[in-house]
């Protein structure tokens, strides 16, 4: 095969046609793959500021009051239901070994956090301005933090390189794990 290639070029190395062709051939595939790149990074960053939610998110952690509507906004800020074989962080019953820190199993937990708050406060009544427990309002402020530090760091990173992508999921994990520690304290 790479004789046959040698002999293919050899033959028409005095061909300008078949040169121009080939120069125009890798033109557009390498502006065809800058052009995905870019559309694509464009397109997330359009869909980020069209829909203001990191701003309202960054509102929310650095309130200093969190008010049952800044839950409602972190709730909302999270995947609509949670992947069917995550797992809840916090769950009491499970064994720590058997704990996998990754992005979906913090959005559920931080789904069920926020469930549990908004169900309390359904029961108890809305008419309480403010999240009574120093606890919850700091452990919503650390969950908006840590999504905002997720977004910034893990969808910064371009989808081409590989090995910083794997090392950004390698210390998203420590990450996770941490917040966690911070939340159920």
């Amino acid at each position: 095969m790479l004789e046959w290639i040698q002999n293919f070029f050899e033959t028409n190395k005095d061909n300008v046609i078949f040169d121009g062709l080939i120069v125009a051939f890798l033109t557009i595939v390498m502006g065809s793959i800058i052009d995905l790149v870019t559309t694509n990074a464009t397109l997330q960053d359009a869909l980020d500021t069209k829909s203001e939610w990191r701003q309202e998110l960054f509102k929310v952690a650095s309130k200093e009051k969190i008010k049952l509507e800044d839950v409602y906004t972190l709730r909302t800020t999270l995947r609509y239901t949670p992947k069917k074989r995550s797992k809840d962080l916090l769950c009491t019953n499970c064994s720590p070994k058997g704990k996998e820190y990754n992005f979906d199993n913090f959005t559920k937990t931080a789904i069920n956090y926020c469930n549990r708050i908004t169900n309390i406060s359904l029961i108890e009544g809305t008419s309480i301005p403010c999240l009574s427990e120093n606890n919850v309002q700091e452990n919503v402020r650390i969950i908006a933090r840590f999504l905002l530090k997720n977004h910034w760091e893990v969808l910064g990173v371009p989808k081409y390189r590989p090995l910083k992508r794997f090392l950004v999921q390698r210390s998203l994990r420590k990450d996770i794990k941490e917040t966690i520690s911070m939340i159920q304290q």
